[in-house]
């Protein structure tokens, strides 16, 4: 009888679990896989009509990069149709050898360690999940064990191997606006400039649960989740003229909601950029009072009423979700903290963002 498996090979499907990297990130783990097949054969002998199944199965552990690899499993083949003393299931050893090629594809080679499986036949596949070949071809010379027709699957299943590390955002924003006033100082009885420094201090305190995912060559944003949320605008004066009635943070509240949300973003290289919320603006007012006790003489009645006005000061950070938009993160080897300052006559400002990365998986 001609031998019951066609030359080319019974190719299987390969199952990839590509396990994400330990915790510590000098340390990974086997990228464990698998290769699984499943065919249908028919064929119209002298002695019969003869069908049978096939569903192959081997495991191995793929490259982290290009290179070989090489594993073993276990074949079954049920005859459907045939001689009664062949019909039912035979299973065996089998065995697979081959290499991954550019990230892009598995090139492989499965073989039956069984004398009823013919030579192997090295094949490829799309190294992506859920890639799908189907092949069907016919063998009409009797010689060559014809005529058959076969028709054999192959899918691509796996996990892709994922890093996710925790970005924690530690910054503010400060304005300081600068006014320079008259002031009576009483152990000289001298009138002296006081140079009044006051404003906003906005501070933001996040951490961001980040998941890349390995695409064949390249590390890709998956997602973002913010774990931690928090800001708060603290109204900043140097000497205390005023004393503070009151102070609210407009939108500070919705920072906080941020929370559980996710954000968008990117990947460069070794780096993220999130999209943080373009039109989340915080904003904050003070009411003070004049707190300065009021010289005698000129201007001390236009100075004890003031003690009783309330004046109030506002201000909105429009700058630092919108220079953390353009910060690319290094997930290794990060600078010292983003860092700007800028002053006039009137005012000065400082900006920081301050970024630690931990590899969590």
């Amino acid at each position: 009888m001609p031998s019951r498996r066609p030359h080319t090979p019974l190719l299987s499907t390969a199952f990839f679990a590509l396990l994400a990297f330990a915790a510590a990130p000098a340390q990974t783990e086997d990228r464990k896989a698998a290769l699984e097949e499943w065919g249908d054969s028919l064929c119209t002998w002298p002695s019969g009509v003869y069908a049978w199944t096939s569903k192959t199965r081997t495991d191995f552990v793929l490259p982290d990069e290009d290179g070989p690899f090489s594993g073993t499993g276990s074949f079954s083949i049920t005859f459907t149709q045939g001689h009664p003393d062949i019909l039912g299931t035979k299973t065996g050893s089998a065995s697979i050898s081959g290499h991954v090629r550019n990230q892009e594809d598995v090139v492989f080679t499965t073989i039956w360690n069984d004398p009823i499986g013919g030579p192997g036949e090295q094949l490829s596949i799309p190294l992506e999940p859920g890639a799908t070949r189907t092949k069907s071809w016919s063998v009409t010379n009797p010689a060559e064990g014809g005529p058959c027709s076969f028709t054999h699957s192959w899918r691509l299943v796996f996990e892709r191997e994922k890093r996710v590390y925790d970005i924690a955002l530690k910054g503010k924003r400060a304005l300081a606006n600068l006014r320079t006033y008259p002031a009576f100082d009483p152990k000289t009885g001298a009138w002296l400039d006081v140079t009044h420094r006051f404003g906003f201090a906005f501070r933001y305190d996040f951490t961001v649960r980040v998941t890349l995912e390995r695409r064949k060559k390249d590390w890709v944003f998956v997602n973002a989740v913010v774990t931690r949320a928090d800001a708060t605008a603290s109204y900043e004066q140097d000497p205390e003229i005023y004393r503070v009635v009151s102070s609210r943070c407009t939108n500070c509240g919705k920072v906080r909601a941020l929370a559980g949300t996710s954000l968008g973003g990117s990947t460069t290289g070794q780096s993220v950029q999130l999209s943080w919320p373009s039109a989340l603006i915080p904003s904050a007012t003070v009411s003070a009072v004049f707190a300065y006790q009021c010289a005698e003489g000129e201007g001390q009645a236009t100075c004890e009423r003031n003690r009783t006005e309330t004046s109030s000061y506002f201000d909105q950070d429009t700058d630092f979700f919108n220079r953390a938009r353009g910060h690319d993160i290094p997930l290794q080897d990060l600078p010292p903290p983003f860092s700007e300052s800028s002053r006039t006559e009137i005012h000065s400002k400082t900006i920081i963002h301050d970024y630690r990365v931990r590899r969590v998986e």
